[in-house]
């Protein structure tokens, strides 16, 4: 009695039940999932190079009604993505990427939500990120991980930038979590803002 799906899903938040009319195929593991701002688009990232028969390189913008991808919406990766956050118009992408399309991204990039465009916001991670929040309200983007350098300053494993250059903010909650490195890491951050 069990439905075939490959690698992503719905399923009614009331009922429980499938969506049976929402259907893409990801080649590979979906790692995090999040929707615009206005419902319309769900953007998947995680380790696929092809979207319902369409090339994708690990991150997608899908249709939120029929899980069509998004034409437009033609933003690749060159490693795994494994973290989502949208605020606004923008969508940030964590992974363990260096470049973004034909441009260096150092495992953070981020990009319109409308068009796909690449935006300028660049800071770089020495190590891969696992989880990602931008809290509304705010102009701050925060970072998990296994990295101990974010933005060009000692954060381990944990840290904060700001959401338009991308430039370290304090965050003082990394003087008393360590855990990074390749045996640990960060992996999951609340998006409810009275939290981070």
């Amino acid at each position: 009695n069990e439905t075939v799906r490959s690698n992503v899903l719905a399923y009614n938040l009331g009922t429980g039940q499938l969506v049976t009319s929402w259907a893409p195929s990801l080649n590979a593991q979906g790692m995090a999932i999040a929707a615009s701002a206005d419902g319309l688009t769900i953007f998947v990232a995680g380790d696929f190079t092809s979207v319902s028969g369409v090339g994708r390189n690990r991150f997608v913008a899908l249709d939120a009604s029929t899980g069509a991808v998004r034409s437009g919406f033609t933003a690749g990766l060159n490693g795994r993505a494994r973290a989502l956050a949208v605020r606004g118009t923008t969508v940030y992408v964590g992974g363990n990427f260096t470049t973004a399309g034909s441009s260096s991204r150092t495992r953070l990039a981020a990009y319109s939500t409308a068009t796909g465009a690449l935006l300028p916001w660049a800071p770089a991670a020495n190590s891969e990120i696992w989880a990602l929040t931008a809290p509304s309200g705010s102009n701050k983007v925060v970072v998990g991980g296994r990295f101990t350098t974010l933005a060009g300053a000692s954060n381990y494993g944990l840290g904060a930038v700001t959401g338009d250059t991308g430039a370290p903010l304090g965050f003082a909650a990394n003087s008393v979590i360590r855990n990074a490195g390749p045996n640990a890491a960060i992996t999951n951050l609340s998006s409810d803002t009275s939290q981070v």
